[in-house]
């Protein structure tokens, strides 16, 4: 009895050991296909442990004996199976889940579902870009999306346009970031984006309403993924760069033969300030190799319980200006935490920090500029005199006194022959130092609630804090009559804002038989404040660095204070209803309903509503379609919307307060001995109380379609878009007594085609995909305020009309004279009397030129082979013209490019198709249409080669992947421009709001360029 008692007891040991026991997995798991499917959760059912498959497709794991696995991948159906030593697991496609999905506003949707006209680009598509502005990924990447830039410089901000210029104020797109509205994404780093969606017709957009009438961009940032166990990622990058190209200017033989042919220079003028020898490159002096790093450090993790990701991300830019005055610096922190707290209650944070310094040189600017400096002064000057006896007599006292700014070399040598605000490069960049400091934290708070079935009722409160001051230094130095200064001088400016959003709203969907029916109602409050402050002090006591502050002000220096603050509160209502039947027809209604405080609009005109409607249908879901086996789908799409846009609106613009009259005071004593003079106040403008917002109307109709296995995709769309309203300021009657009003008094309308195709493939293993779009548009002001013949945009010197806004144009049309040709005798410009009243004057000028395109395009190649993969990226334009604004009629002497010099009129040319050097009328010709250039260009924007190394490899040292790449960002660059760069223009800003106008788009007056830059690159993840 004892034996078989002892017997037993060992059984239960031996069984009960067994069962304790791990076994080890070796596994792989591949699609239907046989392809190795890489990052495929693996987890053991009931338990918190699991891993992810390595990018060969492969799992190693460790669980108890019996155990079941779950393998979950987006877009493959979820399996359980029992666990076994060796395991090859095929994952079924679930084409329900392989639908891509697409943020739209408040909610989600299947690709397949989406009725109005949006475009995606994913973090497969931001990856190891070099761009430091989140507004550049979508450069070329989507059609009907155009990223403007007024400097390709370090930290430069850049704006973007969905389908043209919508507005004379401001056509900005409205920012969502992870559901809060943001004013700019500078403070996001692009390696923490995971999805940017663009909204771009009405109907997509309506859901935003009063503040959508530009496009919408929604952007969500990186979540935790992956597995309990966790992944760290890091990203590095470090950059060369350099000038893509550079404009060809004259030499110094060149230069003397236009000058003395012109008469602006002599002979005996000319030997007395030059050696005979120096012919100088200014190019050397104003550039050199910038370096630039890039780091971003990632924390990511998943289970049943939520999601957590964290990344700590710095960026460091210098550009290729000298003497590092041209830099710009970034520390981000982003940490994403979701938490399933009960099954009905899911609690999301989402925070972000961002610090940044920028410091910049001046750039499109006529009055002194590095860029502009580069092109314009003489090769006859040196770059530097490099000691006293090499100093003009005119100049040793300012080297004597510390005017005459230098470095090791010597002092930085100035033009005799050119005298203008355009200086040596090195006294431009070493004259002062400008720099700007942001501080912003951001932050989301949300809670999903599913109080029963099909219905998720959402709470969420954002903040955003900015800080904001900009720091500009002039140092006291002389290089000549109109380019000195006297003292050292300070000027500093605070911003302060404050923005807080608090939005609920309710998601419902109940799917029955054959109808699908989504319901989504909510509300949103905000309010924002800002306050900002300017001072200046117009001398200080020296010129060290460390008293280059107020503390530090002469006593008799001149000192300016100004300041401002404001307030402002948007209540809104809205609503969404979606319904589809047997995945064939889909319909979509929305309705927003927004409302502003006085500080925007008057009480009777404060509310606005914005409806839209869209429908789509699905061909190929028809059962006569299923025969047709080459076409995987076919979806047709139309949709009519109504959006508004505020850019233009700032405090109490409608509204007539009151002002002091300081020369209007009067005596109200009978005594006429004694006087007490009261001032008087009076309304400074006419009311307008029932001045709005602008309202654009639009029109899409679009295709969707994916052909052969959905290897090849299609997209098309038209879209018709009529803006009304826009605010300009008309003349009133004289017998008010007041010279303007504020109206909505002007109408513009863009329409166009856009195109996106796309191919996907693989030949053994070799993988490779194609994409490309192109977008056209048609821009015409279709109605301007009966009082206002045009109104003027942006200007070059003493002249405002360069750019134009004028009924029956293109918005923002270059305006000057006509050149028929070059007089065949005289050798000057003959401009065409567009009158014939023989005079050739102002009312003689008419369009020039347009900085708009007639279209843009991009492209992207794909392919990879084993471990190797290759990228290319382009994007481009074609009919934009650029307005070369860099010769003043008052400085003549400057250097040319060559393209002025080579076909001139001369004695021996006189079919020369520019004027003779000195021709008459310089002043009118620099306003024609001999300074517009065709502004079409190509630019390759990626070249980036990458091998992945093997993962038996790198397990051994536990890393899952390792990938290191090399990257020719913005190398190659092809337009017949003669400028620096097509793609960077004028940016001209409103004065009130800070909004761009897109005025000056086309215009260049010395832009810092984009600049090419040679990445080296390393992605590991632990």
């Amino acid at each position: 009895m004892k034996n078989r008692l002892f017997l037993w007891v060992l059984l239960c040991f031996i069984s009960f050991s067994a069962f304790g026991q791990n076994i080890q997995i070796n596994g792989m798991v591949r699609s239907e296909s046989g392809e190795e499917l890489p990052g495929v959760t693996v987890r053991v059912k009931d338990t918190g442990t699991g891993t992810v498959t390595s990018p060969d497709g492969r799992f190693t794991l460790s669980v108890p004996a019996n155990s079941t696995l779950i393998f979950s991948f987006i877009g493959y159906k979820t399996i359980e199976l029992a666990a076994s030593v060796n395991m090859t697991i095929t994952l079924e496609e679930d084409s329900q889940q392989l639908e891509e999905i697409v943020v739209v506003g408040y909610g989600v949707q299947l690709k397949s579902n989406v009725t109005g006209a949006i475009s995606k680009i994913d973090a497969g598509d931001i990856r190891n870009r070099s761009i430091v502005d989140a507004n550049m990924a979508l450069q070329g990447k989507t059609a009907g999306v155009q990223v403007l830039s007024s400097a390709g410089g370090p930290g430069a901000q850049t704006d973007i346009r969905i389908r043209g210029i919508s507005s004379n104020s401001g056509s900005s797109p409205l920012y969502i970031v992870d559901g809060m509205q943001v004013r700019s994404i500078n403070f996001i780093d692009p390696n923490n984006i995971e999805s940017m969606e663009v909204l771009k017709d009405a109907a997509s957009a309506a859901i935003y309403g009063a503040q959508a009438g530009n496009g919408v961009v929604l952007i969500t940032t990186k979540k935790g993924s992956g597995s309990i166990q966790g992944t760290i990622s890091y990203d590095g990058q470090y950059i060369l760069n350099n000038l893509t190209r550079l404009p060809k200017v004259l030499n110094a033989r060149d230069y003397q033969t236009y000058m003395l042919e012109s008469g602006y220079l002599t002979q005996a003028g000319i030997d007395q300030y030059w050696d005979g020898v120096t012919d100088t490159k200014w190019s050397d002096a104003a550039f050199e190799t910038g370096l630039s790093y890039r780091h971003n450090l990632s924390f990511s993790q998943a289970g049943e319980q939520g999601t957590f990701y964290a990344s700590l991300s710095y960026t460091k830019q210098d550009g290729p200006v000298v003497s590092n005055q041209d830099t710009f610096e970034r520390w981000t922190f982003l940490t994403n935490v979701e938490r399933n707290i009960k099954k009905w209650l899911k609690l999301g944070l989402n925070f972000t920090y961002n610090r940044s310094e920028i410091k910049s040189v001046t750039s499109n600017y006529e009055y002194g500029n590095v860029l502009g400096s580069a092109l314009l002064i003489d090769p006859l000057t040196p770059i530097y005199w490099p000691t006293m006896n090499d100093v003009p007599d005119a100049y040793k006292e300012y080297a004597g006194n510390g005017l005459l700014l230098g470095n090791n070399k010597g002092y930085f040598a100035q033009s005799q022959f050119y005298i203008a605000e355009n200086l040596n490069p090195l006294t431009l960049v070493n004259r002062g130092d400008s720099r700007g400091y942001n501080n912003s934290t951001t932050g989301t708070l949300f809670a999903d609630f599913k109080p029963v079935k099909d219905l998720v009722i959402t709470s969420r409160l954002s903040i955003q804090s900015s800080n904001r001051m900009g720091k500009i230094y002039n140092a006291p130095y002389y290089a000549n009559s109109v380019g000195s200064n006297a003292y050292p001088t300070l000027s500093r400016s605070g911003n302060e804002s404050f923005y807080y959003q608090w939005e609920n709203f309710a998601n419902y969907r109940k799917v029955f038989e054959k109808h699908d029916v989504t319901a989504m109602a909510g509300m949103s409050f905000s309010q924002t404040h800002t306050e900002s402050l300017s001072t200046a002090a117009v001398r200080l006591l020296n010129d060290d660095p460390l008293y280059r502050d107020f503390t530090w002000q002469h006593p008799d220096a001149t000192k300016t204070i100004s300041g401002s603050y404001s307030d402002a509160a948007q209540l809104s209502y809205f609503g969404r209803l979606n319904y589809s039947y047997n995945n064939r027809y889909m319909f979509q209604a929305t309705l927003r309903a927004d409302a502003f405080d006085s500080s925007k609009l008057s009480r009777q005109a404060r509310w606005g509503y914005f409806p839209a409607v869209s429908a789509g249908w699905t061909i190929s879901n028809e059962d006569f379609m299923k025969d047709i086996t080459s076409i995987s789908s076919l979806k047709l799409r139309a949709s009519w919307g109504k959006n508004g846009s505020i850019r233009a609106l700032y405090n109490y613009q409608y509204s007539s307060s009151m002002a002091t009259a300081a020369d209007r005071q009067y005596d109200f004593t009978s005594d006429p001995s004694i006087f007490a003079y009261v001032t008087g106040y009076y309304p400074d403008k006419l009311s307008n109380l029932g001045l709005k917002w602008e309202t654009s109307t639009q029109l899409n109709f679009g295709v969707d379609s994916r052909f052969l296995n959905n290897r090849l995709t299609f997209t098309a769309d038209w879209f018709d878009k009529q803006t009304e309203g826009l605010l300009v300021s008309s003349t009133p009657p004289l017998f008010t007594g007041y010279s303007s009003l504020w109206v909505n008094g002007g109408d513009i309308n863009n329409n166009g085609f856009e195109f996106e195709l796309g191919w996907n493939d693989k030949a053994g293993d070799f993988r490779y995909g194609i994409k490309a779009n192109l977008a056209t548009l048609n821009n015409k002001v279709t109605y301007l305020d009966p009082t206002i013949t045009r109104i003027n945009g942006t200007g070059f010197f003493l002249t405002g009309d360069y750019t134009v806004f004028e009924k029956g144009y293109p918005i923002w049309f270059m305006r000057g004279y006509v050149v028929e040709g070059i007089d065949s005798n005289t050798g000057d410009p003959i401009f065409k009397d567009m009158n014939d009243d023989g005079l050739i004057n102002e009312i003689d000028k008419t369009q020039i030129g347009s900085g708009l395109a007639d279209f843009t395009y991009g492209m992207t190649l794909t392919g990879s082979y084993k471990n190797f993969d290759i990228s290319i990226l382009g994007n481009g334009s074609q009919g934009n013209d650029m307005y070369m604004c860099l010769y003043r009629p008052d400085r003549i002497t400057g250097n040319r490019l060559q393209v002025f010099f080579d076909d001139r009129w001369t004695a021996s040319n006189k079919n020369g198709s520019r004027p003779r050097a000195g021709s008459d009328n310089f002043d009118k010709y620099i306003q024609s249409s001999g300074m517009i250039f065709d502004g079409s260009f190509f630019k390759i924007s990626q070249i980036q080669l990458g091998y992945t190394a093997p993962r038996n490899l790198t397990g051994k040292i536990k890393v899952s992947n390792l990938r290191v790449y090399i990257s020719l960002d913005d190398y190659f660059l092809f337009t017949g421009y003669p400028g620096f760069d097509p793609g960077v223009s004028v940016n001209t800003r409103t004065t009130n709001t800070d909004e761009v106008t897109g005025s000056g788009v086309g215009m260049d007056k010395g832009a810092y360029p984009t600049y090419k830059k040679t990445t080296f690159g390393i992605n590991v993840t632990f």
